[in-house]
């Protein structure tokens, strides 16, 4: 197991010392001028073909920052019908990888970019309606259970609970009676987590 480490640890070593003497080593254009990469990736150009452009110093390009591999996106939707912003995290989407904030901009239309770093990318869009996270929390056959609430007030069964109803307080089979409205899974479960 130790060897496999060292192995492993060589291998990243040498491919660390490669990437590292490619950008350090200059490079000679058609023109008579030299290339230097640096760590930011724009590349300068010095000119050494008469004395008058000896100390000649000019941006050629300048590299955009991508979304790199494993950077975070977060997405932000506010529901117009509920005044609600539901904000989640996931791992980027591989077709968003490598893309420049103006790539994303242009391929993502209909969303705004609210932050933009390699590492982490939100974005944010409005939506009419209500959000799906309507829950309405009261008791059927002395049990526990979730129903979810759509935009028209419609109910539907959202989780059945094992928790009986028997033993709890009656100020709070009160309020199961009548019903407890919760937006948001957060708050659901942080309600479940006081029955239980």
């Amino acid at each position: 197991m130790k060897k496999i480490v060292v192995i492993i640890a060589f291998l990243i070593f040498l491919i660390s010392l490669t990437i590292l003497g490619y950008l350090l080593v200059p490079t000679k254009n058609e023109d008579g001028t030299i290339s230097i990469k640096e760590e930011n990736n724009a590349t300068n150009e010095i000119s050494y073909g008469d004395d008058s452009n000896q100390n000649n110093i000019q941006e050629t390009s300048q590299t955009d920052e991508k979304i790199a591999y494993k950077a975070k996106l977060i997405i932000n939707k506010y529901f117009s019908g509920c005044k609600h912003t539901i904000t989640s995290t996931v791992e980027m989407p591989s077709d968003m990888v490598n893309l420049t904030e103006e790539e994303l901009k242009e391929k993502y239309n209909t969303w705004q970019i609210v932050s933009f770093s390699k590492n982490k990318v939100s974005i944010y869009k409005e939506f009419e309606g209500i959000c799906n996270e309507h829950y309405i929390v009261t008791i059927k056959d002395n049990y526990i259970v979730i129903y979810k609430v759509d935009e028209k007030d419609k109910r539907s069964l959202y989780e059945q609970t094992d928790i009986i109803t028997e033993y709890l307080p009656q100020e709070d089979i009160a309020e199961l009676t009548n019903g407890i409205s919760i937006e948001g899974v957060e708050k659901l479960n942080e309600l479940m987590e006081n029955y239980e």
